[in-house]
C-alpha cells in the first residue's frame, strides 16, 4: 500500500515527458552553441572591431604614441604626452595591452605583446632595440607615466580605409572564419592603392569572437598594381590576402 509521500512523487510517465520537454528547449541551443556562426553574426562582428583595430593600429604602427611636447629623450626614451594618450582611453601601457585583448584573441595578443612594441629585441650581443612603449615608476613602485622610444615606431605601416560594405565570408568553422574586405592604402606620400585583404575572427577561450590575426597594411608600390594584382612577384599568387 502506497503511502502519502509516494502519492506526490510523478509518474513515470510525467517523468519521461518532463525530459523530453526540457531536451526539446534546450537542444536547439546546444545545436545552436555547437554549430557553425551564421554569416550575418561574422559579419557584424567584423564591422564592430574593425574601428576599434584601426584606431589601435594608427595608435602603435602608423602615428603612433605622441611624444610631450618639448620633453628631451632619457635613456632612449620620450615621456609621452599623457593628455593626447588620455583621449585614446589610456593611461598606461597596460591599458594598451588590455585593449588589445579586447579585440584580438588571446592567442594572437601573447605574441604581440613579445614584438618590439611591448618587449625589447635580444640578440647574441645583448639588447638590440627597446620596447616601443614602457610604464614607468618612481623608487616607490608607484606609477609616473609612459614612455616613448627614441627609436620610433618598429614596425611602420600605412594608413588603410576599409570598406566594411564589402566584406564577405569566404570560409568558416565552429571556432574559425576566414573574411575578405576591400580596403584602400595610402602611404605617406599621399599615394593610394585598392587592394583586397583578408581577415581572420577566431571564438577566443571566453567564448568571444576576435580578430586572430593582424589587421593593418602596407603600401606595396612595387609589386600590386592599382586593383590589388600581383604584378611581376609570384605571378602564380594572383590575389593578395596578406597585409604587408
Amino acid at each position: 500500500m502506497g503511502t502519502r509521500a509516494d502519492s506526490r512523487r510523478p509518474s513515470r510517465r510525467a517523468r519521461w515527458v518532463l525530459l523530453g520537454l526540457i531536451f526539446t528547449l534546450v537542444m536547439p541551443l546546444f545545436l545552436v552553441s555547437c554549430g557553425e556562426p551564421e554569416d550575418d553574426f561574422l559579419l557584424s562582428r567584423a564591422r564592430e572591431l574593425l574601428p576599434q583595430a584601426q584606431e589601435m593600429d594608427d595608435l602603435l604602427f602608423i602615428s603612433g604614441v605622441p611624444q610631450k611636447t618639448g620633453s628631451e629623450a632619457e635613456n632612449g626614451y620620450y615621456p609621452a604626452d599623457m593628455d593626447a594618450l588620455a583621449a585614446f582611453g589610456f593611461s598606461t601601457v597596460a591599458d594598451i595591452k588590455a585593449r588589445v585583448r579586447e579585440i584580438w584573441t588571446a592567442r594572437y595578443a601573447d605574441g604581440f605583446e613579445k614584438s618590439a612594441v611591448f618587449s625589447a629585441v635580444v640578440g647574441s650581443a645583448g639588447i638590440e632595440s627597446l620596447a616601443y612603449l614602457v610604464d614607468t615608476y618612481d623608487k616607490d613602485g608607484n606609477l609616473t607615466g609612459v614612455r616613448v622610444s627614441a627609436a620610433g615606431i618598429p614596425t611602420q605601416m600605412d594608413r588603410v580605409l576599409y570598406h566594411t560594405d564589402t566584406l564577405q565570408v569566404t570560409w568558416k568553422s565552429k571556432k574559425t572564419a576566414r573574411l575578405t574586405v576591400s580596403a584602400t592604402v595610402t602611404n605617406g606620400e599621399g599615394d593610394t592603392q585598392d587592394r583586397e585583404r583578408e581577415l581572420t575572427l577566431a571564438l577566443d577561450s571566453d567564448g568571444v569572437w576576435r580578430f586572430d590575426a593582424s589587421t593593418y597594411m602596407k603600401y606595396r608600390k612595387d609589386h600590386y598594381d592599382a586593383t590589388g594584382y600581383l604584378t611581376d612577384m609570384y605571378p602564380e599568387k594572383r590575389r593578395v590576402y596578406n597585409g604587408i
